[in-house]
C-alpha cells in the first residue's frame, strides 16, 4: 500500500513537472514546428506511453461499459485533440508571456462545462 502511494506521489509530481513546462516548451518550439503538429507529436508520444500501461487495468476495472461509451470518450478525445490543444498552442505564439497563454488555457474547464451539456 505505501508503495503504491509512493509511486501515485511521483507520479503526481512528474505530471505536474512536465505539465508545467508546456508554455515555456511550446515558445521555444513553437516558432519552428506548427501547432497542429507539436500536438500531434505530444498526443502520439502519451499515447504510446499510456495505452499499454492501461490496457489491462482498464479491461479489468471497467468492464461493464459499453461501446457507446468508448464512442464518447473517442468523440471527446477527437474534439480535445483536434480543436481545444492546437488553439492552446496558438495562443502560445500569440501571446508574449507564457503566462498569457496559461491563463487561457485555465479558462478550458470553463468552456468544457458548457459544451459538455450539448456533447454529452
Amino acid at each position: 500500500m505505501l508503495r503504491d502511494k509512493a509511486w501515485g506521489i511521483a507520479a503526481l509530481v512528474g505530471g505536474v513537472t512536465l505539465f508545467s513546462t508546456i508554455e515555456i516548451a511550446g515558445e521555444v518550439i513553437g516558432a519552428q514546428v506548427d501547432p497542429i503538429v507539436l500536438t500531434f507529436i505530444r498526443f502520439f508520444l502519451t499515447g504510446l506511453i499510456l495505452i499499454p500501461l492501461s490496457r489491462a487495468w482498464s479491461l479489468w476495472r471497467f468492464s461493464d461499459l459499453d461501446r457507446r461509451d468508448f464512442g464518447r470518450f473517442a468523440f471527446n478525445g477527437f474534439v480535445g485533440v483536434t480543436l481545444a490543444i492546437p488553439l492552446f498552442h496558438v495562443a502560445i505564439l500569440t501571446f508574449e508571456k507564457a503566462a498569457s497563454s496559461a491563463v487561457v488555457f485555465s479558462v478550458n474547464p470553463v468552456f468544457i462545462t458548457i459544451l459538455a451539456r450539448f456533447i454529452n
